[in-house]
């Protein structure tokens, strides 16, 4: 009641500061909120902790002219402590919603300016996670190919590729030229990528040539990126990733390359009652990937030759003592994911977790219920890594392998529960909780595409193409339409140039400030509250980083909140190897778009390793 009371509270003074008490609709519509009133209205729905009405403030301003109320947005959120990160993000997200030709001018120079700091590559991810883009966005993006450093130019070139008009072509290939003249001084991965976001655009392979995507480009720009698409559109998603990845990545996927021998999933076996132990099944996740790979149980790993493996995969599993005795039946919550064995003597303990290998497996068990430094297996796996092996480790894997062999780095925090839980801290109910890109990590190569939705080329706003575009069915008439180009040349228009206000022009950005469309042509803004989660497993161990060389890629508000630590997915390097360990698992999540967020990391991890496999 009092949230509600606030907003309502909160909604008339934003009425009153925009419109004034006495001014007619028509005349409030033509000078609306000054700046300072609108960053007034941003702090005061802060300081009320209401959501819901900042909302409605980035909702109202955002449907305003010119580059001001996308100022206000960006000047409050840079102003944010940690301590309210949640707003910070969310401010973030609005401004990224924000459509009209001022706002993203507006928005390509705070990034410009604010280039040095977290926050423009935490802006340029809420870009990319923005499913419905505008053509006005390829100002962002030739901004910063022009004025920033590699880490946001390679960011803004996987935003180009969802941005597909013939404008975005234009600016890619200034930049083109810009590296065929800079030689040796250009950066090689932009380049790189910079002909991957042609090829996604254009569906066109030149590969580096300059000459031959210039002439091909004068020869047919007139005929409209559209029409140039649909002639060449012979190419499907066959990443095999649950949900169609971004253009760029997916030109660039190829794990299918990496060769036989170079990946190795360790695994637990059955028990004598003939259960899978593995709360994960890493493996076939990988096969659909279309990686090829070795699978080894863990009581044979001690003795397994590893000799020109790249990277290792651990499942999740039991790794706590339990009776496997057939017949015998559990009972009673006791913990660690087991009920109590109500059989009766004698009973047949398993142990599934890593142990040394020893002459006697049960005093062996006994004396290694988890595991310990002196673990012949983990100080195998220790030695990859720091000879430069690929390590992905999850959840309890944390305790047995991660935090004995690295105890400086990191450690196993709270216990977790959620309903079924006897002890530990509350996660709730169902044992969801949101995550997100750590602040300041939105550029790491290994959250690259982890928040994107897929593009949806289907419905792009080319230039406004018609209902009448779709079939009865509700379908593309691309397609079988044996009319489909004369149709798409009637509806589109390629003569009309794509974003003519950004035309270049005079002064550093070359784009006049007062070029902004008149109150009535902007688009509302588009600000999707897309909110990831991910489900944390019953007794799984929160992450406490220890050490400043663990980075925090992934981190959870509601976790912190139950447990004093953040992180859901950490990454470190240790000699000339690297781990990556997660708090989930594949195949928990509720929804595609979160299974997505965890198998986007995997695949970044594995393109990372093919590189370094070629």
């Amino acid at each position: 009641m009092v949230a509600a009371t606030r907003r309502v509270l909160f909604l008339c003074v934003f009425v009153c500061l925009a419109f004034g008490s006495g001014a007619s609709v028509a005349s409030a519509a033509e000078s609306g909120p000054s700046y300072k009133e609108m960053r007034k209205l941003i702090k005061q729905a802060m300081l009320a902790n209401d959501e819901e009405g900042l909302l409605q403030v980035l909702r109202k301003i955002g449907a305003l002219p010119g580059r001001e109320p996308v100022q206000a947005v960006l000047e409050s959120a840079k102003s944010i402590q940690s301590k309210d990160e949640n707003f910070y993000w969310f401010l973030l997200n609005g401004a990224a919603g924000f459509r009209s030709g001022g706002a993203c001018s507006a928005i390509g120079d705070f990034v410009v300016e604010h280039r040095k700091s977290n926050i423009s590559r935490d802006l340029m991810n809420m870009l990319q996670q923005q499913k419905r883009k505008p053509k006005y966005f390829g100002r962002i993006v030739r901004r910063v190919l022009e004025f920033c450093e590699p880490e946001l130019q390679l960011m803004a070139l996987d935003l180009s590729a969802q941005i597909p008009v013939r404008r975005t072509v234009d600016v890619l290939m200034k930049h083109l030229e810009r590296a065929e003249n800079g030689g040796t001084k250009f950066d090689p991965e932009v380049k790189k990528r910079l002909i991957f976001a042609l090829e996604a655009l254009t569906k066109q392979r030149f590969g580096d040539s300059w000459p031959n995507w210039s002439g091909w480009w004068s020869a047919n720009r007139e005929k409209g990126l559209k029409v140039l698409r649909y002639e060449a559109d012979t190419s499907d998603n066959t990443t095999g990733v649950v949900q169609p990845i971004d253009p760029i990545r997916a030109r660039e996927f190829g794990l299918e390359e990496i060769p036989p021998g170079k990946v190795l999933v360790i695994k637990a076996g059955v028990d004598k009652r003939g259960r899978d132990v593995n709360y994960d099944a890493i493996e076939d996740v990988l096969e659909r990937l279309g990686v090829k790979t070795t699978v080894v149980e863990r009581d044979r790993f001690a003795n397994f030759d590893i000799r020109g493996f790249s990277a290792i995969f651990i499942n999740c599993c039991q790794i706590n003592p339990y009776c496997q005795s057939p017949g015998h039946q559990g009972g009673g919550a006791v913990g660690n994911r087991l009920n109590q064995c109500l059989g009766p003597d004698p009973h047949d303990t398993a142990h599934h977790g890593f142990y040394c290998g020893a002459a006697n497996p049960a005093a062996d068990r006994a004396r290694h219920p988890g595991c310990s430094r002196e673990n012949p297996a983990l100080l195998k796996l220790r030695k990859f890594v720091k000879a430069g092996g690929y390590l992905f480790t999850e959840d309890w894997v944390l305790v047995e392998v991660v935090n004995p062999m690295w105890p400086k780095f990191v450690e196993p925090g709270s216990k977790l529960r959620d309903k079924t839980g006897q002890d530990g801290a509350y996660v709730g109910n169902s044992g969801f909780v949101t995550v997100r890109a750590a602040r300041g990590q939105s550029s790491n190569p290994l959250l690259r595409g982890v928040f994107v939705p897929p593009l949806d080329v289907d419905d792009f706003d080319f230039d406004d193409v018609s209902e009448d575009d779709f079939g009865d069915d509700g379908n593309d008439w691309l397609g079988e339409d044996e009319d489909a180009v004369a149709k798409l040349l009637e509806k589109y228009d390629p003569t009309v140039e794509d974003d003519s206000e950004d035309e270049r022009g005079g002064g550093r950005t070359g784009v006049d400030p007062d070029s902004v469309p008149d109150p009535e042509e902007v688009e509302p803004p588009d600000i999707d509250r897309v909110v990831h989660r991910w489900k944390i497993d019953d007794e799984s161990r929160s992450i406490k980083v220890k050490s400043k060389k663990v980075r925090i890629l992934m981190e959870s508000p509601e976790l912190k909140k139950v447990s004093g630590d953040r992180a859901v997915a950490i990454a470190f390097q240790y000699g000339r190897g690297r781990v990556l360990h997660v708090l989930s698992h594949f195949g928990k999540q509720q929804s595609v778009k979160d299974q997505a967020t965890i198998e986007n990391l995997l695949v970044n991890w594995l393109m990372e390793l093919r590189i370094s496999t070629e």
